[in-house]
């Protein structure tokens, strides 16, 4: 039986919906502390509320777990002595307002830790009011009070809270030495444990050595002025939202450093990537690294990293992420008259016939598998220009003309074994090198049936010597396409008219580097009659 504590807990965190399975499961104030996320996860089965639940609950537990508490040898504390501490909100705060990191709380059997007697200066009240408008602000007084003592999430916090009131009365405003260093005297005076170097140490120089201003104040001043001039000099930025925006910029960066650490759990994940999605894309962009983001972001080396692909697609172009999907079966229909009247001098393999035969009956289980083989096949050749240089000023270049086959395995290689999976990868990666190029995004169909070539075991698509087993053939495709836009890759040089057209008619996407080949366009126009 969900008790009055637990209910309130759920309707903080906008999850009343929650009450009533909390009620049945018998998850009280006691069981709520103690969840662990597989009892989570039994709970909540449904992904948004999940998200949610999490989020909030991770913050909860952090304001209540108590680390291991280091003090001399007389006021040693048994680790096995303490207690956790709930505490009720303060008035007006709300109880997801936490400080990051674990507080170190007072135990209720052991020696009290001793709390110094409060002097009353002359400006601690100055600081006590700059943190008592925030929620957080409030959450480190308390748990000061509560403690004695001040970790670094709270000394954090406390100086982001001070800094930032400062200088958000102007836009122009600086502080001096000599306020940065009153600031910190205002600190120590309101908490006394504290220490004032911890806060700032001001320039010095002794004879010829000199020792630069430092402290957790003096950083805190120097970033944020260093973050207002230069939005300061971005016309996109206007005045009145510019502080918004340096706030805005942090949290980002505090998610993007999460992702570089993390990857998992994937709702939270999926949620952090979808909130940074611009700020990684531009990074990207600007970044001289291909492939940077399976260097940067764990997640993107994991079983997960097909979801982060569609997600930043989507996010890029809303309405498209089932596009290929609307539009192939349609294409396949058509595929074979197409055929028939305008391409009457492909290239004829010994397959083509017997595949072109599956491609004429609509009811074939293998229609699918037989377009995809054909569809590279009606591409002309042409001609490719690759510059190299041996380290002198002249440039030699380099000019080839792929083959039908070479084409194709720019999109599609069929494999009968793992075996010769491994040794496709070795060739596109020897003939990259010897290019001076990288091995772009291609798509595997790994075939075991000896009597069924067409018959795919399993899809695999292959970025970055990474293999992504995906569900189905149409899946690979799909995945192996937004592959290119959401991790800013090239086309493979030997098929990158025939990614084009996949692009222009599948997802009916057009953009400013589209090369606009005279093949892919003819195709295109073609197509259109049928």
């Amino acid at each position: 039986m969900a008790d009055e504590f637990t209910k309130k807990i759920l309707n903080d965190w906008n999850l009343g919906m929650l009450i009533e399975t909390f009620e049945d499961e018998g998850v009280d104030r006691e069981a709520l502390i103690n969840l662990d996320e597989d009892m989570i996860k039994t709970l909540i089965p449904k992904v948004g509320y999940l998200s949610k639940f999490l989020n909030k609950f991770n913050l909860f537990k952090n304001s209540i777990t108590v680390p291991v508490l280091e003090l001399s040898s007389q006021n040693e504390i048994n680790i096995a002595d303490i207690n956790v501490i709930e505490f009720e909100p303060l008035e007006g705060i709300r109880n997801d307002s936490t400080v990051n990191q674990d507080p170190v709380l007072p135990t209720s059997q052991s020696p009290k830790v001793y709390i110094h007697p409060r002097t009353t200066g002359s400006n601690n009240g100055n600081i006590k009011n700059i943190l008592q408008k925030s929620q957080e602000g409030n959450m480190i007084i308390r748990l000061y009070e509560q403690n004695n003592i001040c970790n670094m999430s709270m000394r954090s916090k406390m100086v982001k809270l001070i800094i930032d009131h400062e200088l958000k009365k102007s836009l122009n405003e600086t502080l001096s030495s000599a306020q940065i260093q009153q600031l910190a005297k205002e600190i120590v005076e309101c908490f006394e444990t504290e220490s004032e170097f911890i806060y700032y140490t001001p320039f010095q120089k002794i004879n010829k050595n000199i020792k630069l201003a430092r402290g957790k104040l003096w950083d805190r001043y120097c970033n944020v002025r260093k973050d207002i001039r230069k939005l300061q000099n971005s016309s996109k930025v206007k005045p009145n939202t510019l502080y918004e925006t340096i706030e805005a910029n942090e949290v980002l960066d505090d998610m993007i450093i999460w992702l570089r650490n993390n990857d998992e759990p994937m709702t939270v994940v999926l949620d952090k990537w979808a909130k940074t999605s611009d700020y990684r894309y531009k990074k990207l962009l600007e970044s001289d690294l291909e492939l940077e983001y399976f260097i940067s972001y764990p997640a993107m080396r994991g079983v997960n990293a097909c979801q982060l692909i569609d997600l930043d697609f989507d996010l890029l172009f809303p309405n498209k992420e089932v596009a290929f999907y609307n539009s192939f079966q349609h294409f396949v229909n058509i595929f074979y008259k197409y055929l028939e009247k305008c391409q009457t001098k492909i290239v004829k393999e010994v397959q083509y016939f017997s595949y072109l035969e599956v491609l004429s009956k609509p009811e074939n289980p293998d229609i699918n598998i037989a377009a995809l083989y054909i569809l590279p096949r009606i591409f002309q050749s042409k001609t490719i220009c690759s510059s190299t240089s041996n380290g002198s000023k002249k440039r030699k270049v380099e000019k080839w003309r792929p083959s039908t086959e070479e084409i194709a395995d720019g999109f599609v290689c069929f494999a009968k074994s793992a075996t010769q999976m491994n040794d496709i990868y070795c060739q596109k990666e020897n003939k990259a090198k010897r290019s001076n190029t990288t091995v772009q995004p291609y798509i595997t169909f790994l075939c075991l049936d000896i009597e069924n070539p067409l018959k795919v075991t399993a899809s695999y698509v292959i970025i970055n010597k990474y293999q992504f087993k995906v569900e189905t053939p149409m899946k690979a495709v799909d995945l192996a396409f937004k592959s290119f836009f959401s991790l800013n890759l090239n086309y493979p040089k030997e098929s990158e008219h025939l990614w084009e057209f996949i692009q222009k008619y599948f997802y009916n996407i057009t953009t400013d580097h589209d090369k606009r080949f005279t093949s892919t366009n003819i195709i295109l126009n073609d197509l259109k009659q049928f």
